[in-house]
C-alpha cells in the first residue's frame, strides 16, 4: 500500500468520506421535486477513543461528573486501561470494577476495546503471582504449568466479553517483555515462540466476532528502525503460522519531544505493516516526557490525527486518557487536573466535530434526488416539503460505491 505524502486531505476524502445518494418520492411512487434535504452526522465510524480508568469512572465519579460527560462526548470507543489485565481480573473486586466500567461504556453505546489479554512484564503487577514464583523456579513442569494458566487465561477473559469488545489486545508488548514465551519455548526467538501461535488460535475459539490484535510500542513514535523490524518479523512469523491475527496496535506514546515524527515518515511505517494485509490501530496516543509544551503538543496532534486518520489502514484512534486527573504521567492530551481545557482540545473538536463532521443541506432535483458527500458513518436525514417533515437513519460506510436511499416523502398539509 502506497499513500501520497503531504496530501492528506485528498487522502481523507478518498478513504472517510463516501457518496450517498437520496431519492424521494410519493406514496405513489411520484418524485417530490425541491423538497429540501438535511444529512447531519450522529456518529464517525472511525473509531475515536480513549483509556477509562474503571475506579474512578464507576466508584469515583458520578452522573453530571466532567469525567463522566467529557468521556460520553467526546469519544466513540472506550478501553479499560489495567483492570482487565491478567492479575486484576483474577482479583474479584478488580474483576468487578472492569466489568461495570465495561457495562457503563457499552450501555452508552461505545464501542469496547480489550487490553491486554497477555503481558509479560514482572516489574508491573499484571501477572498471577502464581505465574511468577513458578517462571522464576526450577520446578521441572513450570513450562507446562505457564503454558496452561495463560491459555485457560485467553479463553476465560475473551469468553466472559464475548460478543461485545470490538477488537483485543490478545498480546502485549512481546518485543519487549517475553518472559512467560522464554519458560514456555525456551529454544525459540521471542519473535518467532510458537505458544504466541496458540495464545490467538485460544482467543479465537472464545470469541469469534472480535479484532485480534498485536500491540507493541516504540513503532510508530520515535526513530526505533530495529524494533519495527521485529515487529514486522513477529508478524510475519504469525501468519506464516496461520494464527488468527487481524489487528496491529501502534501505541505511540510520545516519551520526549524528540520522538515527534514527520509526517512522511508516520505514513511509511504504516504503509510498511498496511502491507501485512492487517489493519491498524493507534492505542495509546501521549505527549510525555521532556520538550513537549501544551502548544507543541496541540500542534502535534493536529499533524498527528490528521495523517493517520488519512490512511486507509488506520481503524481508529485511542489517547490513553484524556484529564490530567487519571493519567498515568498527569501529562493526558485534552485536560488539565482542574479540568481546565489544554490547547489540544480545540484541536481535536476541529478536526472530529467540525471538520470531519456531516453538516449539508440541499434540494432534490426533478426526479426526487439529492447526492452529496458524507464522512464515513451514521447520519440523520430529514427530508422537508410542503410545511411536513420526515426523518430518517443512514449509515455511509463504503467509501467507493454510492449508498442509495430511498425516502417516502412527508404527507403535504392540507
Amino acid at each position: 500500500m502506497t499513500t501520497t505524502p503531504g496530501n492528506a486531505e485528498s487522502r481523507i476524502q478518498t478513504h472517510r468520506t463516501g457518496d450517498l445518494a437520496l431519492t424521494v418520492r410519493r406514496a405513489d411512487g411520484t418524485p417530490v421535486t425541491d423538497a429540501t434535504v438535511s444529512v447531519t452526522m450522529r456518529e464517525h465510524a472511525f473509531r475515536f477513543g480513549t483509556g477509562v480508568e474503571a475506579r474512578y469512572l464507576v466508584e469515583e465519579s458520578s452522573p453530571g461528573d466532567p469525567y463522566r460527560e467529557r468521556l460520553a462526548g467526546l469519544f466513540n470507543t472506550g478501553v479499560v486501561e489495567h483492570r482487565n489485565k491478567w492479575r486484576p481480573w483474577e482479583n474479584e473486586s478488580e474483576r468487578e470494577l472492569a466489568i461495570r466500567a465495561s457495562e457503563w461504556l457499552l450501555e452508552r453505546g461505545l464501542d469496547l476495546r480489550g487490553h491486554a489479554a497477555i503481558w509479560q512484564r514482572f516489574d508491573q503487577p499484571v501477572v498471577p503471582e502464581d505465574v511468577v514464583e513458578k517462571v522464576r523456579s526450577d520446578d521441572d513442569d513450570r513450562a507446562a504449568y505457564v503454558s496452561r494458566r495463560t491459555g485457560d487465561h485467553v479463553s476465560e477473559i475473551l469468553g466472559h466479553y464475548a460478543g461485545d469488545v470490538a477488537s483485543w489486545d490478545v498480546l502485549n508488548e512481546q518485543i519487549h517483555a517475553h518472559h512467560l514465551t522464554d519458560v514456555i519455548d525456551p529454544d525459540a526467538s521471542h519473535l518467532r515462540a510458537p505458544e504466541v501461535v496458540q495464545w490467538f488460535e485460544r482467543a479465537r475459539q472464545a470469541d469469534p466476532e472480535a479484532s485480534l490484535y498485536l500491540n507493541d510500542y516504540d513503532v510508530l513514535a520515535g526513530e526505533y528502525p530495529d524494533y519495527r523490524d521485529d515487529y514486522a518479523e513477529l508478524v510475519r512469523f504469525l501468519q506464516e503460522r496461520g494464527a488468527p491475527i487481524d489487528g496491529l496496535g501502534f501505541q505511540a506514546h510520545h516519551d520526549g519531544y524528540e520522538e515527534a515524527r514527520s509526517p512522511d515518515g508516520i505514513l511509511d511505517t504504516l504503509d510498511r505493516f498496511a502491507d501485512l494485509g492487517v489493519a491498524i490501530t493507534v492505542t495509546e496516543y501521549d505527549t510525555v516526557g521532556d520538550g513537549w509544551t501544551d502548544e507543541r503538543a496541540a500542534d502535534h496532534l493536529r499533524t498527528f490525527l490528521r495523517t493517520v486518520f488519512s490512511h486507509p489502514a488506520v481503524e481508529g484512534f485511542v489517547m490513553w486518557g484524556f484529564w490530567d486527573g487519571v493519567h498515568w504521567a498527569e501529562r493526558a492530551p485534552l485536560f488539565r487536573e482542574d479540568w481546565s481545557a489544554k490547547p489540544a482540545l480545540d484541536v481535536y473538536r476541529s478536526l472530529v466535530f467540525e471538520e470531519w463532521w456531516t453538516d449539508e443541506t440541499g434540494t432534490t432535483d426533478a426526479d426526487g434526488r439529492y447526492r452529496t458527500t458524507a464522512f464515513l458513518g451514521k447520519h440523520d436525514v430529514t427530508v422537508e416539503t410542503g410545511g411536513r417533515s420526515r426523518s430518517v437513519r443512514a449509515s455511509v460506510t463504503d467509501p467507493v460505491s454510492t449508498t442509495e436511499l430511498a425516502v417516502e416523502g412527508p404527507a403535504e398539509s392540507p
